[in-house]
């Protein structure tokens, strides 16, 4: 196990790709590389509040943390929609003595880090004092949502404390996102019987909405109804009329995070449990306060097409990885296929690692298709660092998480760890370092997300050719014996024929046949006779050799073929291998009965078409009239015994 020269703190938390998280993130890393600890990232990118097998294989990352090197635990906690999971890394935490830091949510026992929610009152305060409004709905989130009721409840006491009365039919829920907000607001419309004068929406994405909505209808914003949002999202700066709203400063969460985990690591943990990290209100248009006049977004639009261009590329890219990577290559052959498109980043180094399981089972086929591989082994497949790219294929215990933690922990301050699955099936997971001045967040998860999905296919093909040989092989095989069956007999020698070459090349057939196996089957037991099968078979098998075909005709008739250039030595010593080999094993075994069988021989001289089936009708023939000899030999010794 690795030892850190410094502590490590980790940071749990979903969707890390998405633009709410830019500010903090930065802030975190910048300040924990002043403050002298690492961050390691654990990420979902999902909020796990479906709950469903691709959730599953999500939280699978959060089983990586190690507790026991752990300093401090930070929890986004708002950003995980599961409680049964959170729970579960906050006991875990707890089990190791590690303290937590909660963000945006209170959870007793740990250092909560909340945001002042309650700037909404001065938002709804302002809307009935300066603009003196009296009529006043109110957009919510979803129902029996802690947030949504908590703003609900803000709501009516703003209201009840200024003698306004609350109307239940314009609470309305949007569930935070712009089309319920949409459906919410033409219900609204619909039934009312009078607009409101003023709209406070519980985020900015449902205050856009209903801005767009009611601009559909013919009512202005905000000159016949005032509209307020909430949370500042970038999207608001630009909409017209500009959202009334409240940002909040997540550069300064993230300098009270590391303060607190600077005090925790100093042995100084502060007193106080509850640190709250204040909004700035935005007055702006969408409530009368600025007038609506046209604005120059040259610069946005210019900054958004060049990141749309950037994506439609990177699209392209990842899409173009996905077709390399599907075209018939193995598991093995995934980190050669790979390399061109791990090294167009911009991380310093990224590494990938496979659970050991998926290479011990070259066919895949003993996995269950739907289990979650667990397994503390896993395969350091390949390595991008800086710029150098290696395809170690090293072997390491999971509790490592990289074999070569101290050289790429040395590269940058954060580690980033993101699953690599498909729905429930767990495959491994991406080690990314990076600077965080230079990182896209985003291409990582299209990365993430197109690379999981290639292995998902390698591996599906992997097992339909594993199954399909498995198929042809039991459609080609004796299940008794594990040798040829008929059919497979001339699959075989047809496939060897193509491969002869030249004129000077004679195909000898040997007709096989089990001596007395009624008899075996009859005294001793159908267990014996089918020992007597098998052991034929393995000596037929042997005999034959890796140049020649095996196989079993029928209940004690078997069949060998093989090609040679000698006319008859390679016939009389096949045979007297074949009678020396059933001797040994009689003389070995001693069984109440002897494994004995007759063999016949047809030799010719191979040309392109020559008939197989007639050279067998000789072999029998021959077959036959030593298996008449044998059968007198055995009458004559049993009448002198």
């Amino acid at each position: 196990m690795y030892k850190f020269d410094k502590p490590v703190v980790a940071v749990c938390m979903s969707k890390i790709h998405e633009q709410m998280h830019k500010n903090l993130l930065y802030s975190l890393c910048k300040n924990a590389e002043k403050k002298g600890f690492y961050l390691h990232f654990f990420n979902v990118f999902t909020d796990l509040y479906n709950k469903d097998n691709n959730d599953l294989g999500e939280q699978s990352v959060f089983e990586l943390i190690d507790y026991k090197s752990l300093s401090v635990l930070v929890i986004l906690s708002e950003t995980i929609k599961d409680e049964l999971v959170l729970n579960n890394i906050i006991q875990k935490a707890r089990s190791n003595n590690v303290p937590i830091i909660s963000v945006d949510k209170k959870i007793d026992g740990c250092y909560n880090v909340l945001y002042d929610y309650y700037c909404i009152e001065k938002i709804i305060t302002h809307v009935i004092e300066v603009h003196k409004c009296k009529k006043i709905a109110f957009m919510a989130g979803m129902r029996n949502n802690a947030f949504s009721d908590e703003r609900i409840s803000t709501f009516k006491s703003v209201l009840s404390e200024h003698g306004i009365p609350v109307r239940e039919d314009w609470i309305l829920y949007g569930d935070f996102w712009e089309y319920p907000a949409r459906l919410a607001c033409e219900e609204m419309l619909k039934n009312t019987d009078e607009l409101p004068e003023a709209i406070i929406c519980a985020n900015d994405s449902m205050a856009i909405a209903v801005c767009t909505t009611l601009f559909e209808h013919g009512i202005r914003v905000p000159d016949d109804v005032i509209v307020t949002g909430f949370d500042g999202i970038e999207l608001g700066k630009f909409y017209t009329p500009r959202i009334t709203t409240a940002n909040d400063d997540k550069i300064k969460t993230g300098e009270v995070i590391t303060d607190i985990i600077k005090d925790i690591l100093d042995g100084n943990p502060p007193e106080n449990k509850n640190f709250n990290v204040e909004y700035e209100i935005v007055y702006s248009q969408s409530c009368g306060c600025e007038k609506i006049h046209s604005n120059n977004f040259n610069d946005h639009v210019e900054a958004l097409y060049t990141e749309l261009g950037e994506f439609k590329h990177n699209q392209t890219y990842m899409n173009q990885m996905v077709v390399h990577l599907t075209d018939g290559i193995t598991l093995d052959e995934v980190p050669y296929a790979v390399k061109s498109y791990l090294s167009e980043r911009e991380y310093d180094s990224i590494s990938v690692c496979l659970n050991a399981k998926l290479f011990e089972n070259s066919d895949l086929v003993s996995i269950s298709h739907d289990a979650i591989l667990k397994s503390d082994s896993m395969i350091l497949m390949c390595q991008l660092i800086h710029g150098e790219y290696h395809v170690p294929f090293t072997e390491f215990n999971i509790k490592e998480l990289l074999p070569n933690m101290g050289k790429i922990q040395s590269l940058n301050n954060q580690l980033l760890f993101m699953p690599l699955h498909c729905q429930q099936k767990v495959f491994g997971y991406f080690v990314a370092s990076y600077e965080v001045d230079s990182i896209n967040y985003q291409r990582l998860y299209e990365l993430t997300i197109n690379f999981e999905q290639a292995l998902d296919t390698i591996i599906n093909q992997t097992r339909l050719i594993a199954m399909n040989k498995r198929l042809n092989d039991l459609y080609c095989h004796d299940p008794l014996t594990g040798v040829l069956n008929r059919r497979g007999f001339y699959q075989e020698y047809t496939r060897l024929t193509k491969q002869i070459s030249g004129d000077d090349e004679w195909l000898h057939v040997f007709s096989i046949d089990i001596n007395r196996l009624k008899y075996i089957n009859d005294t001793f037991g159908h267990n014996e006779g089918d020992y007597s099968i098998k052991t034929i078979a393995r000596i037929a098998e042997t005999c034959a050799g890796s140049g020649g075909i095996c196989a079993r005709f029928g209940g004690d008739e078997f069949v060998v073929a093989m090609f040679d250039k000698e006319t008859g030595e390679t016939s009389s010593s096949f045979i007297e291998y074949f009678r020396k080999m059933m001797k040994d094993f009689n003389d070995r075994h001693h069984k109440d009965y002897e494994v004995m069988a007759s063999v016949g021989v047809c030799s010719a001289k191979y040309y392109d078409d020559i008939n197989v089936d007639e050279l067998m009708l000789s072999a029998d023939k021959e077959m036959y009239v030593q298996k008449e000899r044998s059968r007198r030999d055995n009458f004559r010794k049993s009448r002198r015994d």
